[in-house]
C-alpha cells in the first residue's frame, strides 16, 4: 500500500510542476450568422488550404475582402493568403501583411499597391478590402472598414491561378513565416464589389452570402467551408480544429442618424401695450 502511495505522490508532483501549454484558442461564443475566425500562431505550417478548381483572377476585375484581429507588427513577411505552395509562388498572387507595418498585394512578382496595417482598435477587428477595376485604367483602390483609403495603377501585372490551391495564413514558405491573429469571413469575387466614391458598411453574415462570389469563407464549429457557389474544399492543415478555431465578434456598425430638425417656434407676439389714456 506505502509503494502505491508513494507512486501516487510522484504522479502528482509530475503534473504539478510538469503542467501542459495552455489550450489553443476555441469557438466560446458562437453566432451562426458570422461564424467564427480561424486564429493562426505566426507557424507557417499550419494554414488553410482550398483546393481551387475553377478560381482564375488572371487580369480580370477583382475585390478580395477579410476580417482580420492580429498584432501590431507581424514578424517577417507573412501571406494573408496566397495561391500556390511555398516560395516559387509567395510573390505571384499573394497579400502579404509584413514587419515594417504594411499590407502588400503581389502579383506575378510585382509589389503592385500597399496600406498601412490598421491598428487593432475597440474590437480589436478590421475589415479590409482591395478591389481591382479593368474598366478605370487598371486601378487597385484599398479600403478599411467600409472606408476608401488610396488607389493606385498598374497595367502590366497578371497571373493564372487556376489550379493552384489558394492557402489562407500562410504561404506554406518558412522564409515568410506566418500569419499571427485571427482571419474571418475572407471573400473573393470576379467584380468590383465597393466603389470609391462611397463608404459602405462591411459584410458581417458569412452563413448566407447570396450570388455573385468566387469564394466565401465561414468557420463553423467544426470545420471551415466555402458558401460561394463554386463549394471549393476547404482542409485545414493543422494537428486539431480545435487549436484552429475561435471566436468572431465583429463590431456593430453604428448607422448613422437622420439629422431632427430644430422644431421652428411659432413667433411669440409682442404684447400691445394698452394706451395710456390723456389725463
Amino acid at each position: 500500500m506505502a509503494k502505491r502511495r508513494i507512486t501516487f505522490i510522484a504522479l502528482l508532483l509530475v503534473a504539478t510542476f510538469l503542467r501542459l501549454p495552455d489550450a489553443a484558442p476555441t469557438i466560446t461564443s458562437f453566432t451562426a450568422s458570422t461564424g467564427g475566425s480561424a486564429n493562426f500562431t505566426g507557424n507557417s505550417s499550419k494554414f488553410l488550404q482550398v483546393t481551387n478548381n475553377s478560381l482564375n483572377i488572371g487580369n480580370s476585375s477583382f475585390t478580395i475582402s477579410w476580417w482580420q484581429k492580429s498584432i501590431d507588427i507581424q514578424n517577417n513577411f507573412p501571406r494573408i493568403l496566397q495561391f500556390g505552395h511555398g516560395r516559387p509562388y509567395s510573390d505571384q498572387f499573394a497579400i502579404s501583411e509584413e514587419r515594417d507595418g504594411n499590407i502588400y498585394l503581389w502579383i506575378n512578382g510585382i509589389n503592385i499597391s500597399s496600406m498601412p496595417n490598421p491598428s487593432p482598435e475597440n474590437s480589436g477587428w478590421n475589415h479590409i478590402a482591395i478591389t481591382f477595376d479593368t474598366s478605370r485604367n487598371n486601378i487597385y483602390s484599398w479600403f478599411l472598414n467600409g472606408v476608401f483609403v488610396k488607389s493606385s495603377s498598374e497595367t502590366t501585372a497578371s497571373f493564372n491561378t487556376l489550379g493552384l490551391d489558394l492557402l489562407i495564413g500562410s504561404g506554406d514558405y518558412a522564409g515568410d513565416g506566418g500569419f499571427s491573429g485571427n482571419l474571418a469571413g475572407v471573400q473573393i469575387s470576379q467584380s468590383v464589389r465597393w466603389n470609391t466614391s462611397s463608404s459602405f458598411t462591411p459584410p458581417t453574415d458569412f452563413q448566407n452570402v447570396g450570388a455573385g462570389l468566387a469564394f466565401s469563407m465561414y468557420v463553423n464549429e467544426t470545420d471551415v467551408v466555402d458558401k460561394s457557389g463554386n463549394n471549393l474544399v476547404v482542409v485545414p492543415i493543422v494537428t486539431s480544429y480545435g487549436e484552429l478555431a475561435a471566436d468572431f465578434n465583429p463590431p456593430t456598425p453604428d448607422p448613422t442618424p437622420d439629422p431632427t430638425p430644430d422644431p421652428t417656434p411659432d413667433p411669440t407676439p409682442d404684447p400691445t401695450p394698452d394706451p395710456t389714456p390723456d389725463p
